[in-house]
């Protein structure tokens, strides 16, 4: 059975999720597993846990993918996922098909490229991209690859597929669709006897149809961290409406909402869309933020969100000048931005002493750009945040 819960801070979902663990009986050496979309995620829940029972022992945190293949071994040992499916090895598979001459390197459009551009340096670069679309294609679109391995499609992305998939095993897009076949008939006792999804905000839709096949088998627990709680699927953003009213369509029964989740929630709406099709309970555990006593923007900014306000509709409010929970600091580069965040927590932390650096997110779009700047100013100037 799958029962949903929707909510806006993790910190209640996790309370949420502690609770529904401590009713759970399990054995010593049973171990209890909590399906999280990241390490830093599931460190985190490991760590909320243990401050909540008192101690945190043989909580297993898998990813979903890793949660799926250990399953898929354990239903069918003897199917094994062959590594030359693995994006590195796939780059060069594909590139030594595109300089065999043969086959697919002989097929229109794509000999024509090949031909027009004989640097093998260029080869291998294009290769990898192909690596990488077929290694997203595993993910998101196996439906689409078993399909050409069927022998439909004449394109040569579906010619080159299907002479990759004939030199190699089994890859995930048989494995998934081989494991959605076996938890139908599965044993029992092959099964966790419960599961608990916590933090996933999207989900690929196949492994999302497999999570909903287990829970017709045993209890699922999912967690899912929403902004808002009401329907935000199908908002539209105020340049998406301006190019419908340029384009001369009706935009009278368009809605806004927030601009904020109408032009950068998308995908959050339609994962939540496509949970919501799925048979189970569904609890809430939403939190207003302005209903606590708080009246920073910060609050004003998530009550908003949470209740699907349209805040340019709404009268202007004053900031208190001393109000900074929401700051955009312009700097001349990333390793200006990296001294001015070290500064801020440096300055966060000692303001407020029960504010640990574990409670402390840093996002950023591209990681691996950061790192050595991140490296540089925190080695540095040592202390707890080194």
């Amino acid at each position: 059975m799958l029962h949903l819960h929707f909510g806006n801070r993790l910190e209640a979902l996790l309370d949420a999720a502690a609770d529904w663990l401590a009713t759970q009986p399990r054995g010593v050496f049973t171990p209890a597993t909590v399906v999280v979309p990241s390490a830093a995620m599931g460190h985190w829940v490991t760590l909320g846990l243990a401050r909540r029972h008192g101690i945190a022992a043989l909580i297993q945190t898998p990813l979903p993918g890793s949660l799926l293949g250990s399953l898929h071994q354990r239903l069918m040992p003897d199917q094994r996922l062959d590594p030359v499916f693995e994006r590195g090895a796939l780059g060069f598979r594909i590139f030594g098909q595109l300089g065999s001459g043969a086959g697919v390197a002989t097929q229109s459009p794509l000999a024509d490229y090949l031909r027009a551009t004989p640097d093998p340096l260029a080869h291998f670069h294009f290769a990898r991209r192909l690596a990488a679309c077929y290694d997203q294609a595993l993910i998101y679109r196996p439906d689409q690859l078993l399909t050409w391995e069927a022998g439909e499609g004449a394109l040569w992305q579906a010619t080159l597929w299907r002479e990759l998939a004939g030199e190699g095993g089994c890859h995930r897009a048989q494995a998934l669709m081989a494991l959605d076949q076996a938890l139908a008939t599965a044993p029992q006792q092959a099964l966790p006897p419960h599961l608990v999804l916590f933090g996933l905000h999207t989900l690929p839709p196949p492994s999302l149809a497999v999570f909903a096949r287990l829970a017709e088998r045993i209890p699922v627990q999912w967690f899912v961290p929403t902004p808002c709680r009401e329907y935000w699927g199908g908002l539209d953003a105020p340049a998406a409406l301006a190019r419908r009213a340029a384009r001369g369509e009706s935009v009278a029964y368009r809605a806004v909402g927030h601009p904020l989740l109408a032009s950068l929630g998308r995908q959050g709406a339609e994962f939540i869309d496509a949970l919501s099709d799925l048979p189970g309970q569904v609890s809430e555990h939403f939190i207003d933020p302005c209903e606590t006593g708080r009246t920073d923007l910060l609050a004003r900014l998530q009550s908003d969100l949470l209740n699907l306000r349209d805040p340019t509709t709404a009268p202007s409010r004053p900031i208190a000048p001393e109000d900074g929970s929401v700051q955009i600091h312009c700097c001349a580069g990333p390793l200006r931005e990296v001294e001015v965040l070290h500064d801020h927590l440096r300055d966060l932390l000692d303001r407020n002493p029960d504010l640990n650096p574990s409670d402390v997110v840093v996002m950023t779009p591209d990681i691996d750009r950061y790192t050595p700047y991140v490296e540089a100013v925190f080695g540095s100037r040592g202390g707890e945040l080194a």
